[in-house]
């Protein structure tokens, strides 16, 4: 029996997990499917005990994912893979602008809060 070819990790896909579900961390899960299952489970931790926070964490990795030279993100995931392995797409710029969009927002919206709550008193 001939052995499966392993499955490359594609940045705009890694890119739409991390927008969507990096709250959860399972675009870590995705991008770690080719390691032994006991050395998965440690990266989902952080992201599900600070559920909030790990929202904010997952946009920020569409951007830095999304910035990072092909080669790179190669090396990264997917080291059977030749360097030259075109991973850019339109999908991953649509990824990073809708990240940085909400990551705008919720920042804004957080100091907002911060200010209403700090006028009125409530806080200090």
């Amino acid at each position: 029996m001939k052995p499966s070819p392993p499955t490359l990790i594609f940045k705009p896909w890694f890119c739409a997990l991390a927008l969507v579900l990096g709250g959860l961390g399972l675009h870590w899960w995705h991008a770690l499917q080719q390691q032994p299952q006991n050395t998965r489970w440690w990266r989902l931790a952080p992201y599900l005990a600070l559920f909030p926070l790990s929202m904010l964490w997952g946009w920020v990795d569409v951007l830095r994912h999304g910035l990072m030279a092909d080669e790179a993100f190669n090396a990264k995931f997917n080291p059977q893979a030749p360097p030259n392995t075109p991973q850019g797409s339109g999908w991953t710029a649509v990824c990073m602008v809708l990240a940085l969009g909400l990551l705008a927002i919720s920042i804004i919206a957080s100091l907002a809060l911060l200010n209403q709550l700090w006028m009125t008193q409530s806080i200090g």
